[in-house]
C-alpha cells in the first residue's frame, strides 16, 4: 500500500515542532564547528579566514549568544537551566592554527571554546589530507580541552 501525503506529514511536522518546544522551553544548544581558522588555505573548505571568525565571534556578542564550554552546557542541559540563545564553540582534529590564530580572538573577547585532537596524528605524523599540520603532543592543544 503506498504511504499517503497524510500519513507523511506528521512524520515531517514532529521533528519540528519538538524543535520549536525545545527552542520556546529554552533547552535549544547550538554548537558551532570549525576545523581551521587561517588565511593561508583560500580554497580549503575546511578553513576560514581569521576576520571572518572574529566576525563570527563579535555576531554571538551582538545577538547576545550565551557562549558556554561543552562542559558547562552539559551541566547546564542536565539540570534543566540551559539559557536562550545558548552556544557551543568547538574545533575539529587540533590543527595548530586552532591556537594560533582563533585562541587570540576568542581570548580577547573571554569566549569559551573546545579542541578536539586527532591524538593519532601526535603518534604517527602528518595527515593524509594535503597540507595538513597537527599540533605538537606538547602545546596547549595537546587532548581534549576548553579554552580560556
Amino acid at each position: 500500500m503506498p504511504l499517503k501525503l497524510r500519513h507523511l506529514i506528521p512524520a515531517i511536522l514532529t521533528p519540528f515542532y519538538r524543535w520549536q518546544a525545545q527552542r520556546q522551553a529554552g533547552t535549544l544548544l547550538r554548537i558551532l564547528t570549525y576545523h581551521r581558522v587561517n588565511n593561508h588555505r583560500p580554497g580549503d573548505r575546511l578553513s576560514v579566514p581569521r576576520e571572518l571568525f572574529a566576525k563570527h565571534l563579535d555576531v554571538l556578542e551582538e545577538r547576545n549568544y550565551v557562549v558556554l564550554s561543552l562542559k558547562e552546557a552539559v551541566r547546564q542541559l542536565r539540570m534543566s537551566h540551559l539559557p536562550s540563545r545558548a552556544v557551543c564553540i568547538t574545533f575539529d582534529d587540533g590543527y595548530a592554527d586552532n591556537f594560533t590564530e582563533a585562541f587570540p580572538e576568542l581570548e580577547k573577547r573571554r569566549l569559551h571554546a573546545s579542541i578536539f585532537v586527532t591524538t593519532s596524528w601526535i603518534d604517527q605524523g602528518p595527515s593524509p589530507v594535503a597540507g595538513a599540520t597537527p599540533t605538537s603532543g606538547t602545546g596547549p592543544c595537546h587532548g581534549t580541552s576548553s579554552r580560556p
